[in-house]
């Protein structure tokens, strides 16, 4: 994971106004767990 941060910041994929990003803040997952229920 640290690689690919790494190789994205470097590649300056992400733009803001100020500028490209230069260093990695931090890291997020985000899972989304769905369920169906019959309605009767």
């Amino acid at each position: 994971m640290k690689l690919s941060r790494a190789q994205i910041i470097a590649a300056g994929v992400f733009t803001t106004v100020s500028g490209k990003l230069e260093a990695v803040k931090g890291a997020r997952v985000i899972d989304r767990n769905v369920t169906d229920y019959e309605l009767v």
